[in-house]
């Protein structure tokens, strides 16, 4: 299997370089500030769209039997 990797810049710079490769619905802005901009279908929007991406990310893996060692975490705050 063939990856190429495209990236603004110099190779494992840019987000590649600063980021830990995990998954999450946690964004830069919190949902209530997302739905100040775009109101509340708005940001179940974004929510749903995050949640979709994870979800389809995880199910690709699996069918294409991908070791890449995803793993699903719970965290409790």
């Amino acid at each position: 299997m063939s990856v190429v990797v495209l990236d603004d810049g110099p190779i494992g710079g840019g987000q590649t370089a600063r980021t830990t490769a995990h998954l999450s619905n946690v964004l830069t802005y919190r949902y209530h500030e997302l739905e100040q901009m775009h109101g509340e279908e708005g940001a179940k929007l974004v929510a749903q769209s995050h949640t979709t991406a994870i979800n389809t990310i995880e199910a690709i893996a699996t069918q294409e039997n991908i070791n890449c060692d995803l793993e699903r975490l719970d965290y409790e705050f």
